[in-house]
């Protein structure tokens, strides 16, 4: 895998993963693994560098949070 990766913790019945807006999403039985390729798939190709970079995750999770949050929206607007 390329680029910079964040993890999450595991969470009971979360086996899913996703694709958006440049935020890929994988739940696995040790964690939920975000990557951010909004640069483009060659992102941190050719990028020998091993050092995390938490504005990365940051940007990462704040994606996540947009999209849950445009979720819950659609699920009270129906629900009204």
């Amino acid at each position: 895998m390329r680029g910079q990766i964040a993890w999450l913790i595991p969470q009971e019945g979360v086996t899913y993963g996703l694709n958006y807006n440049g935020l890929n999403v994988l739940a696995r039985r040790d964690g939920i693994v975000l990557m951010l390729n909004k640069p483009g798939e060659d992102a941190g190709w050719n990028d020998s560098s091993e050092v995390p970079d938490h504005a990365v995750a940051a940007e990462a999770v704040g994606v996540l949070q947009e999209l849950y949050g445009r979720m819950a929206r659609m699920q009270l607007a129906r629900s009204s």
